[in-house]
């Protein structure tokens, strides 16, 4: 509605003027028709000025005093209709706009006192809800001071100061921007107006509120209006709209299921799974081996069948080779001897039918090992994983190029080792046994149990010491755990890639308590003094061990062998007080 400022009480209630609720081109015509543009200047001067202003018929002109009060109370019967109850249309923004160079012709301090006048403006605008906006045109400032800005500041509305007439679209601007009411307007761009940044209730009777000039308010790289999405149901005449929101990741928060995969990346944002995008590539890796199987058996290629007719490999083993292949360390004739050859043909057909999985097998070293921020060393794991799932035989010594030394040293270990010992070996027994010998070179050990402290220390402090300070890394303890956990639910029929997804979802919580089996620390610890002891060690040292080996007297092994199980179940009781 537009309000009149003079005393004119018929002009001031402004009654026939309440349809003009939108500015199309029929309220602009009704509005231009309605202007009285006849030069009153001149009016002035002439003596028939007063005759003039009672023949007028326009409802707005520049004649008359100019009467805030009256305009301010004209525009509070508006929004009251027919109806006194100051609550009526409570759901729409209720917001009157002074336009005045300041000057005022109905003001006395009378005024102010409780129950009068502007006092009484004031009082009844907020019982309404109505904010009392005001623009300053002119120079008048200490007219603004002293009528215009009370009545903003009263009504938590805003005063804005225009020189003059070419100021004022820019001002309508900014108001509209203040009063954050607009279905429409959206400071950053997010696509979440800014009405509903302030805050968004939820179902749960809580609300959280967004920043409304910054698009991406918890820096995630995704945009509240990504991760908040809202949905407009109008009436039929467009003039009401029910506002619903959905959450496809929390605004607030980076990680919001807490896997430690950001949101910008999580495939499932509101479901914990950890490691999920890792166990998604491991699944796609799976249907390329999959595929790759399928074409060299349908190809009757002889290289893919041994002399029984069978395969002589599978996709577990094939997947597990392929990330052993990223690691030089593990892609020597020693390794292909406990974890078969590496099918080089597979991994040439992985990068060119998905270049952007390969590219990430090769770029991602390591994973998680928990919301901890520790690592696991993928492709030690791998490595370790295709000696589990390979079986040994005689044959694999009779690689070329080896002298006759080394063919002999291979088969004996070949022919002679229990297959238990080739599997433990290649993982858990034979990074602590490097470990051992570690720990000699390092420190100077006594002929006694006190070297059990330098074993702990080793164990404790180096497993998860610096990049590059120990033979056994954390990275690689967390590797040869979980690759025996994870063989043993392959080997109870999960394909590979439903062992990593059920594994990484919840069990890797209890790892080592999975790892010992649940046996108790006498029968762990009668396992793993098999690998202390220089008994043991003299004939079946592990084959990919090239360094000289040290030899301790009995008290050392046992030494060595009680540290690291005290080092396990330390950590299984960490699992245990957790869970």
């Amino acid at each position: 509605n537009i309000i009149k400022a003079d005393n004119n009480f018929d002009r001031t209630y402004a009654k026939d003027y309440r349809d003009l609720t939108v500015c199309n081109y029929k309220g602009k015509e009704w509005l231009l028709g309605e202007l009285d543009n006849t030069n009153f200047e001149w009016c002035i001067d002439n003596p028939y000025w007063t005759l003039r202003w009672n023949w007028n018929e326009k409802q707005f002109d520049s004649c008359g005093g100019k009467y805030l009060y009256y305009t301010c109370f004209g525009a509070l019967e508006n929004f009251l209709g027919s109806s006194d109850d100051p609550t009526i249309n409570k759901d729409y923004a209720r917001v009157i706009l002074i336009i005045s160079d300041g000057q005022v012709d109905d003001y006395d301090e009378t005024y102010e006192a409780e129950g009068n006048g502007y006092a009484y403006i004031k009082k009844r605008a907020n019982q309404m809800g109505i904010q009392i906006v005001t623009i300053g045109l002119g120079s008048d400032e200490d007219s603004f001071n002293k009528y215009l800005k009370p009545l903003s500041t009263a009504t938590n509305g805003k005063f804005y100061y225009a020189k003059d007439l070419e100021n004022v679209d820019n001002i309508y601007e900014y108001i509209k921007k203040d009063l954050g009411r607009n279905i429409e307007l959206d400071s950053d761009s997010d696509g979440i107006p800014d009405a509903y940044e302030e805050g968004l209730l939820m179902f749960n009777g809580k609300s959280i509120k967004l920043d409304k000039n910054n698009p991406d308010t918890d820096g995630d790289g995704l945009l509240d209006g990504e991760e908040v999405e809202l949905e407009y149901r109008y009436n039929e005449d467009s003039t009401k709209a029910m506002v619903m929101g959905g959450f496809n990741s929390n605004p607030l928060d980076t990680d919001s299921d807490h896997d430690t995969i950001l949101d910008d990346v999580d495939p499932t944002p509101f479901d914990y799974h950890f490691n999920e995008i890792f166990c998604n590539n491991i699944g796609r890796l799976q249907d390329l081996a999959f595929e790759y199987i399928y074409i060299n058996m349908h190809l009757e290629n002889p290289e893919f069948v041994n002399e029984w007719g069978s395969l002589s490999t599978n996709d577990d083993l094939l997947i597990c080779n392929f990330l052993r292949a990223f690691n030089t360390n593990y892609t020597s004739d020693e390794w292909d001897i406990v974890a078969g050859k590496i099918d080089y043909n597979f991994i040439e057909y992985v990068k060119s039918n998905d270049n952007d999985l390969y590219y990430f097998f090769l770029d991602n070293k390591y994973f998680s090992a928990n919301p901890d921020g520790e690592k696991i060393d993928l492709y030690h794991m791998a490595a370790t994983m295709s000696a589990l799932l390979y079986k040994t035989s005689w044959k694999d010594a009779n690689i070329s190029n080896h002298n006759i030394v080394d063919s002999v040293f291979s088969l004996s270990k070949c022919q002679f080792m229990r297959e238990e010992h080739i599997d433990n070996l290649a993982g858990w027994a034979g990074d602590l046994q490097k470990t051992m010998n570690q720990a000699e070179k390092l420190l100077i050990l006594r002929d006694d149990y006190t070297n059990y402290d330098v074993f702990k220390e080793t164990m404790t402090g180096l497993l998860g010491g610096n990049e590059g300070e120990s033979e056994f890394s954390l990275e690689d303890l967390y590797a040869d755990v979980d690759a025996v956990n994870l063989y043993n639910m392959i080997i109870n029929g999960y394909s590979i890639e439903g062992a990593v997804r059920v594994y990484y979802y919840s069990e890797y919580l209890k790892r080592f308590t999975i790892f010992i089996d649940n046996k108790d620390r006498k029968s762990f610890s009668k396992n793993v003094s098999v690998y202390t002891s220089n008994d043991y060690c003299d004939f079946f040292h592990w084959p990919l061990f090239e360094q000289d080996k040290c030899y301790y007297v009995k008290s050392q092994c046992e030494a060595a062998r009680d540290a690291y199980v005290d080092y396990i179940f330390e950590r299984v009781y960490h699992e245990e007080g957790n869970n």
